[in-house]
């Protein structure tokens, strides 16, 4: 079963909210939270935030939060100058904003803009848990 209206936001880092950072602030006065989901994919630590990559192993995971957005480009016009990506930027960019699946706890599957990993992860540390919050809880 898939939404088949709105326009969804699919975050994993230091834009889920409960975050200090301003842009989760903007991001929560722009957008509603709609539940927690998961991708396909992996998660990295590439410094003091993390990335994503798609993979097609179900049994990866990332974990994260979707939003429905108020106004959809407006705030990914924002989104991508945080994120340092789109025509404004120097290729190949750090991430890369694209619409991936996302699956709720229920089964939904969303289609969300989400803000992927672009670099090499060879020498990145994979955070096997897929969840960036667990994460800074056990490393802190």
């Amino acid at each position: 079963m898939s939404p088949n209206n709105g326009h969804y936001l699919f975050v994993y880092g230091t834009l889920l909210n409960n975050s200090d950072h301003p842009m989760a602030t903007y991001l929560n006065q722009q957008a509603k939270f709609i539940t927690s989901g998961f991708l396909v994919g992996k998660l990295y630590k590439v410094d003091d935030y993390p990335g994503a990559i798609v993979t097609q192993q179900i049994d990866e995971r990332v974990y994260g939060q979707i939003y429905s957005l108020l106004s959809e480009e407006q705030v990914l016009n924002e989104l991508d100058k945080y994120e340092e990506t789109g025509v404004d930027f120097s290729e190949p960019c750090e991430y890369i904003r694209e619409v991936v699946e996302v699956f709720d706890d229920f089964g939904m599957v969303f289609n969300c803009w989400v803000y992927l990993y672009n670099w090499p992860v060879d020498d990145l540390v994979h955070i096997p848990s897929g969840n960036y919050r667990a994460y800074l809880t056990q490393t802190s």
